[in-house]
């Protein structure tokens, strides 16, 4: 059994696909080197923002952590207990982070959308939001291949599996590896 879930992991990561907002298949490699190219670019300028649900929040918070440590990237994450839900008391929870990100985003930072399912509410109003104020979004969603979200990012990262465990590492391994290449590449001055 732990054979076989390592095993269809591995493909699972493999069978990821990046799209434009258009549904263009972009090249993994090259996708993958731009998107490192773009977040390392901000440590000279702008921020990195990382919103998710769950396990995703969880994504999103070690990104970040590695984000601002590792690469000495300006980087927030809206799932701050307090933060999160001040803003879902006042706004609803569908709205919590996109709240965030017009109270905090400004044009051409980055925004990292994660979720499994790719049709959370308050993960798509956040990327809207970002994308209203000329943020730079990147998606990562798995389960159904039609979800919304895969249609919002100007890059979207898309992993085919429906089970939570397969998206949410495959998610991890990801970002773990934008994160370790801008470390190594980019080492701080």
């Amino acid at each position: 059994m732990t054979l076989h879930y390592m095993k269809e992991l591995f493909s699972v990561i493999e069978a990821a696909q990046v799209t434009d907002r258009s549904g263009k298949i972009l090249d993994r490699t090259q996708a993958a080197e731009a998107l490192i190219r773009l977040f390392a670019s901000r440590r000279n300028a702008g921020k990195i923002m990382a919103v998710g649900n769950g396990g995703s929040a969880a994504i999103a918070s070690h990104t970040v952590n590695d984000l601002c440590k590792n690469c000495r990237i300006s980087a927030l994450c809206f799932s701050d207990y307090a933060l999160l839900t001040c803003l879902a008391n006042d706004c609803g929870y569908e709205n919590a982070y996109k709240e965030a990100i017009n109270l905090m985003a400004d044009a051409d930072d980055i925004i990292i959308t994660i979720s499994s399912s790719g049709k959370s509410a308050n993960i798509l109003n956040a990327a809207e939001a970002a994308l209203g104020k000329g943020c730079y979004v990147c998606t990562l969603s798995g389960f159904a291949e039609d979800n919304p979200l895969r249609k919002m990012g100007d890059v979207n990262i898309y992993v085919p599996s429906a089970r939570y465990g397969m998206v949410e590492m495959s998610h991890q391994a990801i970002l773990h590896m934008i994160t370790d290449c801008i470390s190594e590449r980019f080492q701080p001055a």
